[in-house]
C-alpha cells in the first residue's frame, strides 16, 4: 500500500512577483495567469488533489523556493491506496 495525501494550494496574489520558480519546479501544479500577471495553482491544486509523498516533497520545495513566501499548503486528508495487485485495481 502507498500513502496518498490530499492537498490544496493557494498563492497570495499580493505577494506573488511572478518569478516562475514554482512553475519551473512543479509545472503541473502552477499556471501563469496573463490577466493578473501572477502565478496561480492549477484548478486541481486549488480545489484539492491527492498526491504521493514524493509529490508532496516537490510541492514543499516550491514553497521553500518562493522568494516572497506567497505559496501556502493545506493538508486536507491522508489515505492509503490499495496495493496495485488488489482485485479491481488493474491497469
Amino acid at each position: 500500500m502507498s500513502k496518498k495525501i490530499k492537498i490544496q494550494l493557494t498563492i497570495d496574489p499580493e505577494l506573488c512577483i511572478a518569478c516562475g520558480v514554482c512553475h519551473a519546479l512543479v509545472p503541473e501544479a502552477y499556471t501563469y495567469d496573463e490577466k493578473t500577471d501572477k502565478y496561480t495553482p492549477t484548478p486541481e491544486y486549488k480545489q484539492g488533489v491527492f498526491v504521493s509523498p514524493k509529490q508532496l516533497e516537490q510541492i514543499k520545495e516550491t514553497i521553500d523556493s518562493c522568494p516572497v513566501g506567497a505559496i501556502k499548503l493545506k493538508i486536507l486528508e491522508t489515505a492509503e491506496d490499495e496495493p496495485s495487485n488488489a482485485p479491481g485495481n488493474q491497469d
